[in-house]
């Protein structure tokens, strides 16, 4: 992506890049006459590690934004906690603004497509619904659908932090039939189905068959979740 830095095992070189600023042949300003613009693509372990590695002084140097369509940093090895109830969501949520406060500015959006020639990112988010109560909306929607903003943001260095989708490997009957451990609402649903199961189990109708089925549970991987 021209001068751009994809994230993971290069963070410390990044944090490095821009500290170096124009000694690193980094871009002295804007087109516009301003700071250079740096635009952080994601709000995982990347960016956020990213971000906590500059300080202000540093990030001072800079126009930093930050896109992202998930507006915290979650800490994915307590998630099995947070399902068991041991640990509360919040406790292992740490909201963006809070990562970034004095360095950036956040905009909760999804981006779309990079233009590396123009430099531009190009970013997606629905309007809010009609009904003032509606909160059950798809925030950030595929292709072209009534009421979805598009606005393009520019930059001179891009931060290329957007991590991975969890892989199946190719297995038959994944992605149908087992849940992935990821995101806060992954350890909701299957909070949700191992409750379900266990009431299911506990009826008065099931019989020992019935219960050995439903509290047959088989975990896939030997990773932090």
């Amino acid at each position: 992506f021209g001068r751009a830095f994809a994230l993971g095992a290069t963070v410390a070189g990044s944090v490095a890049g821009i500290k170096e600023g124009t000694d690193g042949g980094l871009p002295r300003t804007h087109k516009s006459g301003g700071k250079p613009k740096v635009v952080v693509l994601g709000s995982g372990w990347g960016a956020a590690t990213f971000m906590k590695g500059l300080t202000k002084e540093d990030a001072d140097m800079y126009d930093i934004k930050l896109i992202s369509p998930r507006n915290f940093f979650l800490y994915t090895p307590l998630l099995p906690a947070c399902t068991m109830g041991s640990v509360e969501e919040r406790s292992i949520m740490t909201p963006v603004r809070r990562l970034i406060e004095g360095k950036a500015e956040y905009l909760e959006a999804k981006c779309e497509s990079i233009d590396t020639i123009k430099k531009v990112v190009r970013c997606c988010r629905a309007v809010q619904p009609s009904r003032s109560n509606e909160v059950a909306y798809d925030r950030f929607p595929e292709g072209d659908v009534e009421g979805k903003l598009i606005f393009d943001i520019e930059y001179d260095i891009l931060i290329y932090a957007v991590g991975a989708q969890t892989s199946d490997f190719n297995t038959p009957g994944v992605k149908e039939h087992a849940f992935f451990f990821k995101e806060v609402q992954d350890a909701h649903k299957v909070r949700e189905k191992v409750t379900d199961l266990f009431e299911m189990a506990s009826l008065p109708t099931a019989t020992k068959e019935e219960r050995d089925r439903l509290l047959s549970f088989v975990v896939v991987g030997g990773g932090p979740t």
